[in-house]
């Protein structure tokens, strides 16, 4: 859905594959540039080129994880990233990427093991990702 208030300012929401994943606003922000602000992210974009999300950390699905877990990352250039699952002590348990990666989209999916393979107790968990864009984090919940 997109809305314009009357002062200039648009109501967006994001959706990926069907999926709502952030609202936001787009405002002018003076000459032909936007600015978007939603939830997880807030960028300055020309209003000549077309909005893209370029870097995100998209909610891991399903959420609570009983077996796998998806998690769809966006990155803005290319280069190095990590993508490390934490337990709530700050633990890491699992690390899903760490090394070169292309700009764009790519999908991981954790089976809800530790870095040895075995299935990890019941809890909340932190997936972050690390890249020359910055960190994001997002929680996800293990219950089988």
């Amino acid at each position: 859905m997109t809305s314009n208030d009357g002062a200039g300012q648009y109501q967006v929401d994001y959706y990926r594959g069907g999926v709502l994943l952030t609202t936001g606003f787009l405002n002018k922000d003076g000459g032909n540039f936007f600015k978007f602000i939603g939830d997880d992210i807030e960028l300055k974009v020309n209003a000549a080129t077309s909005l893209q999300m370029p870097f995100f950390l998209y909610p891991p699905a399903p959420n609570p994880v009983t077996s796998s877990t998806a998690i769809n990352i966006s990155l803005a250039q290319p280069g190095h990233a990590q993508l490390y699952v934490y337990d709530i002590s700050g633990r890491m348990v699992k690390v899903l990427l760490d090394g070169q990666c292309n700009a764009g989209q790519q999908s991981l999916t954790w089976d809800g093991t530790d870095s040895v393979g075995k299935p990890i107790a019941n809890g909340v968990y932190t997936v972050m990702l690390t890249s020359q864009s910055g960190r994001l984090t997002k929680r996800v919940v293990v219950a089988r």
